[in-house]
């Protein structure tokens, strides 16, 4: 790829990711600052390293200062509204480089130094406790609503015009079968116009007294030749309908490829990106590269962005040794790291590798130890395989420092959750002294998707073709409890069986006069697991809708699809079902190793939605906690009243008795007033949140952005 299709690519990601920051920085008066904060810092930080690769020098400077001036306010807890408008600044003029860039002319350097003098007397300033008291600061205070420049990007692909040709094509067969499906349409209410009349005539005996012979023989006649009329139209319908088909087919598909983008787009920016970072940190390394061929969703692409930098920059900064510790190893002076992409049915498969100095695995158990993350019995139980996941547990860096190269805090856990929520999985693989690989699996198309649609308890959902293994009919004589849970032998192995509807917290009884069931064997990552369905549907092609902002995100689910007939179906999240089925099986482990060395801890949960309810007891079980569920706050309140808990956790919109006067009755209550209490709601606005601290809340969590580390360090932190 050319210098000059790189600068293209980055004027476009460019002015997305601009619009995207701008947005995250006017909701932070009112949002999850902390979520917005990272968020914001996560564009900044890729801002600055693409910038870095295309040698953009002015637009890195600004993206380094507005990064050092986030870091230096969000540590104190000060994002104040001088702040806020330092950072639209610094946007605005990012976003003029940036258009300056595209019309090939220049930004007054004169604007550029005084944007990023004010950055930087902002941090020095917050760094000393000293009030901001210099002139350009005054100015900066004074200075009416920041430009929204940012709003003017907007996202664009690159499509073959033979590919739009086609789809015009597509468009103008479907026009011309909407046209005959009228005729068709006009040809069948002149049979019913033709069939009322006779009908009319055959029952009215006035009208029947006036008839003569001939015109009694012309009804007879329409009326007999009206059977062959309809079974024509009939026919014709039924062709008409398949032509139908056809063209829907085929307009999908070519609206996915349109959506395609070769990987060559973003893999052709590697190997320089990989260059600079080295020669910065005084190592050497050559890159390899396949597969850059394979079409990939242009959403797919925008979201890999971030989490792919992060992996290359760990590999060279933390994988690479530098030369003289590789001649000691008796390895090549220079380093050696391979990107490979294959297709895998809906999936694409990308392996991240390096030939540098692995993962040492104890010292992330040291680590994880260090920050009770699991304890030093647990750890000693632990597989090198289990061990090596620890790396995306939420800050549990080996590094000894975070430099401007490594990261600052954008870790493996970002990279992991952004993985998850494209229904895809990350693994890694690694050998001390010889180097490690990361595997990302992600879909081809994030858009258009098929997917399976299945019941459970009359309901109907959709599961993505991606995560799906296969789908057969399971003799019930072939189902063995182990260990207390439903397994089966699947493809020579035990396989852990679920009923759908209980994962979901569906009502439901279970069939017990049945020969087969049906089984969804569903694999993400390293997980598998097969779920018990009443019934499989269908297959086809959906689109899916991810749910508005003001619902949030609902656990087990990644979105909706609506069906022909009006319906809205969801569509189920297959890596969250996953984890909740092999999350049980950890629980049982830790409970285990708990009861060996350490006390448990029990929480009372109260909420009213019952897959919301599952699905955080159930993370809360896999990291060794005994949760009592109640369905809303009264059942809450008698647990804890007959019952010895840790914590409260709950909601707040919940029937009989809210979270609201929950808190309220525990702080009244002489035994229960000391308790610890987390309050999770979809509810995110400042005076929600304050009603319920004052209620007696210790710690107040939003669902919408629910993430299960989040919740557990909260937890830990008020229960102590």
């Amino acid at each position: 790829m050319t210098t000059s299709s790189l600068i293209a690519r980055f004027i476009s990601t460019a002015r997305d990711r601009l619009t995207l920051m701008g947005e995250a920085l006017s909701r932070l008066r009112t949002g999850d600052v902390d979520a917005l904060v990272k968020r914001v810092g996560r564009d900044l930080h890729t801002l600055k390293g693409e910038a870095r690769l295309l040698a953009l020098s002015d637009i890195e400077t600004i993206a380094h200062a507005s990064e050092d001036m986030l870091i230096s306010h969000h540590r104190a807890s000060q994002i104040t509204e001088i702040t806020e408008q330092l950072l639209f600044e610094a946007f605005d003029i990012i976003f003029s480089c940036v258009q300056a860039l595209d019309e090939g002319v220049g930004v007054s350097e004169h604007e550029i130094a005084a944007v990023v003098a004010r950055l930087r007397d902002n941090v020095l300033a917050e760094r000393s406790e000293a009030p901001l008291a210099s002139p350009a600061h005054r100015k900066a205070e004074q200075k009416a609503e920041p430009k929204h420049a940012l709003d003017h990007g907007g996202r664009s692909i690159h499509v073959r015009t033979k590919l739009l040709d086609q789809m015009t094509d597509g468009v103008s067969n479907l026009s011309g079968a909407l046209v005959r499906n009228r005729q068709h349409l006009a040809a069948l209410t002149d049979l019913s116009d033709m069939l009322r009349e006779s009908i009319h005539i055959a029952t009215d005996e006035d009208a029947g007294e006036h008839l003569d012979q001939e015109t009694i023989a012309t009804i007879r006649a329409k009326l007999v030749e009206l059977p062959a009329q309809l079974v024509k139209i009939l026919r014709e319908f039924r062709e008409h309908h398949f032509h139908l088909d056809l063209i829907f087919a085929e307009l999908s598909e070519e609206m996915r490829e349109a959506r395609l983008q070769p990987l060559r787009t973003v893999f052709a920016t590697y190997p320089t990106f990989i260059r600079n970072v080295a020669r910065e940190v005084g190592k050497r390394i050559r890159v390899e590269i396949s597969g850059e061929e394979l079409g990939i969703d242009q959403r797919v692409l925008e979201e890999l962005g971030e989490p792919v930098m992060h992996l290359l920059r760990n590999s060279v900064v933390h994988g690479i040794e530098l030369p003289e510790e590789r001649r000691a190893a008796g390895k090549p002076d220079e380093g050696l790291i391979t990107i490979t992409a294959r297709q895998d049915g809906e999936l694409i498969r990308i392996e991240f590798s390096d030939d540098g100095r692995g993962i040492d695995l104890e010292r992330v158990k040291r680590r994880a130890i260090a920050l009770n993350v699991i304890d030093e019995l647990a750890a000693e139980r632990m597989n090198p395989a289990e061990l090596t996941r620890l790396v995306f547990v939420s800050g549990l860096s080996t590094a000894a420092t975070t430099d401007e190269l490594a990261g600052r805090g954008v870790g493996l856990d970002v990279v992991d959750a952004v993985i998850d929520r494209m229904n895809g999985s990350i693994a890694v693989e690694s050998r001390v002294g010889v180097g490690t690989t990361f595997i990302l699996q992600v879909p081809v198309s994030l858009s258009l998707t098929r997917a399976l649609f299945l019941q459970a308890s009359e309901q109907t959902f959709a599961v993505p073709n991606a995560a799906v293994v296969e789908v057969y009919r399971l003799p019930v004589r072939e189902i063995r409890s182990v260990e207390g849970r439903e397994t089966t032998t699947y493809r020579g192995k035990l396989l852990p069986l679920v009923r759908l509807r209980e994962v979901l917290g569906l009502a439901g009884i279970r069939d017990i006069f049945v020969n087969k069931v049906g089984v969804v064997v569903m694999r993400v990552g390293d997980d598998m697991a097969g779920f018990v369905v009443d019934d499989l549907l269908s297959e086809r092609e959906i689109v899916v809708r991810p749910f508005d902002q003001f619902i949030g995100r609902i656990p087990l689910a990644s979105g909706v699809t609506l069906m022909e007939n009006g319906d809205v179906v969801l569509v189920l999240h297959p890596p969250d079902l996953l984890r909740i089925v092999h999350d049980s099986k950890r629980a049982r482990a830790a409970a285990s190793i708990a009861r060996l060395g350490s006390v448990e801890r029990s929480i009372v949960y109260a909420e009213d939605s019952i897959i919301t309810r599952e699905y955080a007891a159930g993370v809360l079980r896999s990291r060794g906690y005994n949760v009592a569920e109640a369905a809303d706050g009264s059942e809450a309140l008698e647990l804890m009243r007959t019952g010895k808990y840790d914590l409260l956790l709950t909601d707040l919109q919940m029937p009989r008795m809210d979270g609201f006067k929950l808190c309220a009755a525990v702080r009244k209550d002489g035994s229960l007033k000391n308790l610890p209490i987390v309050v999770m709601s979809t509810l995110d606005t400042p005076e929600t949140k304050r009603m319920a601290l004052d209620a007696g809340a210790d710690a107040y969590l939003v669902k919408s952005s629910f993430a299960e580390d989040t919740l557990i360090s909260t937890i830990e932190r008020v229960i102590r």
